[in-house]
């Protein structure tokens, strides 16, 4: 997902998991993605999903 400069990234994501009624096996974003509630709300959508995001650089 792209999104315009003026939001966050991570934002986002509780919005899309809303839409996707599948558990996710795998799901990958850069260092933007790399906030606690990122990982919350994957491992609510899916438990077991395993989450690719680089560390966000110092």
């Amino acid at each position: 997902m792209l999104t315009e400069n003026n939001n966050n990234d991570d934002a986002v994501v509780v919005e899309m998991l809303v839409q996707i009624e599948e558990e996710l096996l795998a799901c990958a974003g850069d260092g933007a993605y790399d906030k606690r509630k990122v990982y919350d709300a994957l491992h609510e959508h899916s438990p077991e999903v395993d989450i690719l995001i680089p560390p966000l650089k110092p």
